[in-house]
Formats: C-alpha cells, structure tokens, sequence
C-alpha cells in the first residue's frame, strides 16, 4: 500500500513539474514576441507568468517536503525527490529572467528611438533558448538523458552569440548617438544578458535530469 501511495505521489510531482514547464514555455514564447514586436499583450503574459511561477515553484517545494517527511523514499525515489524540487527552482529562475528582460524592454523602449540592430542575434538567442528547453523537458518527460553534446552546442552558441553582440553595440555607440539611444542601447545589452542566463539555468535544468536518470555525471557543472 505504501508503495502504492509514494508511486502516486511521484507520479503527482511529476506532472506538477510538466505543468510548471509548460507554463514557463508559454512564458518564453511571449519574450520572444516581446522583442520582436513590442507585443501589449505579450507583455502581460510574461509578467502574469512569472507571478505564477512563484506559486508553483512554491507549490512543488511544499509537496517534495511532505514526501519526504511521510514516505521516506530511497534510491531513484528519493533522487527524483531532489530532482524535481530542484528543477522547479531552475524554472523559476528562468521565469524570472524574462520578467526581467521584458523589464529593461519596458524601461527604455520608446517610439521614435532608434532600436540598435541586434534584432538577429536576440531572435537567434531566443529560438536557441527555446530548442534547449524543449529538448530538457521531453527528456525529463521521457525519462532519458539529455544530450550533453547538443547542450553544450546550443550553451556555446548562446555566449558566442552574446559576444557578437558586445562587439555590435560598442559600434553602434562609437557611431554617434544621443544620451537616449546610448541608454537604450545599454538597457538592449541587458536584456541580452539576461538571455545568456536562462540559457546558463536551461543548463543546470538538464543537470537535474540528468541526476534524476541517476546517470555519475551531470550535464555541465554540479547537481546542486
């Protein structure tokens, strides 16, 4: 019985993850549309998100302690326990992230402002971003390892990219712009940043997985 009651609950925890994951995809979908249209709406969506990320990272926290205070699981039981509690931190992270993108969006964005030509690069973060998380979340979800070459890839990709970018603001500044177009530049070269970053806790998502599976090495860096 007791068996049967942890396997249940596992199974619940799983699915609050999943649910939280689909959450925050939905999430990113609207960054992307953030930055590439200004989107009202899009905007909404990612403020609204990041308020419910809280709650559902606070929601699993509260139900991966009850497990563990009631079933006292062991082996892959317990691993999944730690797994999954992490995972909903990481997400929270990400979530948290692009509120804050979407924020420096919103600071300095004003009609009749000259955008500085990022729009490539940030458009390329974004869809990177979005492989890595759908790659992480299926391999949760079916229960694999992710592929550490294609993280690594995709991480790489996303700091050459950030990079690229430094060098493209800095020539757009030197090329002669106003207090306003300097400051909105600096707040663009934020927001990428801020990209960097879910790309770096996407990574540490895939390490969770990857300890789940209860493979001896992580992704990229520590479990914990």
């Amino acid at each position: 019985m007791a068996t049967t009651q942890i396997s249940l609950e596992l199974l619940q925890l799983r699915l609050l993850v999943t649910q939280m994951g689909d959450q925050v995809r939905e999430q990113l979908d609207a960054l992307l549309m953030v930055l590439e249209t200004g989107d009202q709406e899009a905007i909404l969506e990612v403020e609204l998100a990041e308020r419910q990320a809280d709650v559902w990272h606070q929601r699993i926290e509260v139900r991966c302690e009850q497990v563990l205070a009631l079933f006292a699981p062991v082996a892959r039981d317990l691993r999944m326990v730690f797994a999954i509690n992490k995972m909903a931190s990481d997400l929270e992270y990400v979530s948290d992230s692009a509120q804050s993108a979407v924020g420096f969006y919103q600071r300095v964005y004003q009609k009749g402002i000259r955008r500085p030509p990022v729009d490539v690069q940030l458009t390329e973060m974004m869809r990177l971003i979005l492989s890595m998380f759908d790659h992480v979340m299926r391999s949760f979800e079916d229960e694999r390892r992710p592929d550490a070459d294609q993280l690594d890839w995709i991480e790489q990709r996303i700091n050459r990219i950030n990079i690229e970018t430094d060098a493209l603001l800095a020539g757009y500044l030197r090329g002669g712009v106003g207090e306003h177009e300097a400051l909105n530049a600096l707040m663009w070269l934020s927001i990428v940043r801020k990209l960097e970053k879910i790309g770096d806790f996407l990574v540490s998502l895939g390490s969770r997985v990857s300890y789940f599976m209860g493979t001896s090495d992580p992704v990229n860096g520590s479990y914990f």
